[in-house]
């Protein structure tokens, strides 16, 4: 029996079942309990009181130029004033994702893994990023932080599967040079982060690809001049000065640097978890196995400084925008980015080096054989995964979830009665009691003048057309 065709110690389809229902179906579910806060107001408050199109001059003037995230955010179900279709966002937001995963692992193999094993591989790196994510509200169940960040993300991956098709074959047929040439600006429309690491990553492979075939397809300029007028658009916006104002370190170039460095390795061990390393032994224990597989897949036909120089470049754009223009870490919810193509250039690199050293992996195996022991090794990392990390957090808030949703409508009704009366303007509501670690984002404050307290008033009163304009709301912090 050929190592393809060897069942593995832990079944394949057992373990994939496991881990879909056991940590992927709990986020999809909490997708329902949603609801929206914070800048999802403020951004339905623009278009409002502008209109669609004249809250996007309005937003770029005086906060932000990313032109794609403020057009969708415009068009948001706050904004339209269909609450209710705000749990549809997250649902799409996880399967694209997971699609996105389950395209690049076809396409990394060149298509040499079934899609039974394609569908595995993508649960696996999804659960992962999942379970260890910084923040995962910010990159699902909120709007203006999923729209801004994991859109983009999904669409990069979607692009780099692409690129490996290119890399490959040397061309690319013209529906996919199409969506390239759409998903470029989009992807540099999102936010300042991405949009560096888009405009790197076309660099990077623009001077691979003629160090392979020695010239320059034209489509790939004219996706690289698309991409780069969208980031022109983005950086002059006058809106971008206003709201890095707020920050006092912010533009001090060497300092943006140094810091880059040290907050690249302060990530690289934050990210490490049990469940990585488990997987991780899984992993080898195959590749050295499967030797010869694996020398089908693109993988290890690629130089092993590409993966390792496109790994650094990407932890130097995921830091160095926060460091200039905040003057600080990044926010998790760019940390949640990070850790995604942290762990994709993990395995990535994990290949490439069982690869090219496979004696000195077979001699680890055969001095530790129990540190390569599937039969302990699958329950181990999926417990691991299970246990440690956000996805215990995700099944304890399906309980608390219905509450935390009724909570917030409660708020909603009660805003809504308040503006229609008009007798009292300042409502003060009751402290959450249902605080879900993957569902809450931010609460608002006991200060009526707070700009999250004033985004969800003007919210109420502009909707109501504006009858009840001194309408404020606080929260009863004492309890």
């Amino acid at each position: 029996m050929s190592s393809r065709e060897a069942a593995p110690a832990f079944p394949l389809k057992r373990l994939t079942l496991a881990v879909v229902l056991t940590t992927l179906v709990p986020y999809f579910v909490l997708s329902f309990f949603a609801y929206p806060s914070t800048d999802d107001f403020a951004y339905a408050n623009h278009v409002l009181q502008h209109g669609v199109w004249g809250a996007q001059s309005h937003i770029y003037q005086t906060w932000s130029g990313r032109y794609v995230a403020n057009l969708l955010l415009s068009l948001n179900p706050v904004a339209q004033k269909w609450i209710w279709g705000f749990p549809i966002l997250p649902l799409l937001l996880l399967l694209g994702l997971w699609g996105s995963l389950y395209f690049l692992c076809r396409q990394w193999s060149g298509k040499q893994i079934s899609r039974s094993e394609g569908f595995f591989i993508a649960s696996f790196l999804l659960s992962l990023v999942l379970s260890f994510m910084q923040i995962p509200v910010q990159a699902f169940y909120w709007l203006a932080g999923s729209v801004t960040y994991t859109l983009p993300l999904i669409l990069a991956t979607f692009a780099a599967g692409l690129g490996l098709d290119l890399f490959r074959d040397g061309e690319l047929a013209p529906a996919r040079w199409a969506f390239l040439f759409l998903a470029g600006p989009l992807i540099v429309g999102c936010n300042e982060t991405i949009m560096l690491q888009w405009m790197t990553g076309l660099v990077v492979v623009q001077i691979f690809f003629w160090l392979q075939y020695r010239r320059w397809p034209l489509p790939l300029g004219i996706l690289t001049a698309l991409s780069l007028a969208g980031a022109v658009v983005v950086i002059k916006a006058p809106g971008n000065a206003v709201r890095t104002s707020h920050f006092a370190d912010a533009h001090r170039p060497f300092y943006a640097l140094y810091r880059t460095v040290g907050t690249s390795l302060e990530h690289l061990v934050q990210f490490l978890s049990p469940a990585l390393l488990l997987f991780s032994l899984l992993f080898i224990a195959w590749a050295i196995q499967n030797r010869e597989r694996l020398a089908q897949l693109f993988a290890p036909q690629v130089p092993a400084w590409i993966p390792r120089a496109a790994f650094g470049m990407m932890l130097f754009t995921a830091f160095f925008p926060a460091l200039w223009s905040m003057g600080g870490n990044p926010p998790k919810r760019v940390d949640n980015t990070t850790y995604f193509w942290f762990v994709l250039f993990w395995f990535l690199l994990l290949a490439h080096w069982v690869y090219m050293k496979p004696e000195t992996f077979a001699r680890w195996r055969t001095l530790r054989p129990w540190l390569f022991d599937r039969r302990w090794l699958g329950p181990a990392a999926l417990l691991s995964l299970i246990l440690i990390g956000n996805h215990r957090h995700a099944l304890m808030d399906l309980f608390v979830a219905p509450q935390f949703r009724h909570e917030w409508h409660l708020r909603q009704q009660l805003s809504e009665q308040t503006v229609a009366a008009c007798a009292t303007p300042e409502l003060q509501f009751e402290a959450l009691t249902h605080h879900p670690r993957i569902l809450f984002n931010e609460d608002f404050t006991n200060d009526p003048n707070h700009w999250n307290n004033l985004a969800w008033a003007t919210y109420f009163s502009s909707k109501a057309g504006g009858v009840c304009p001194n309408f404020r709301v606080t929260v009863n912090q004492e309890q």
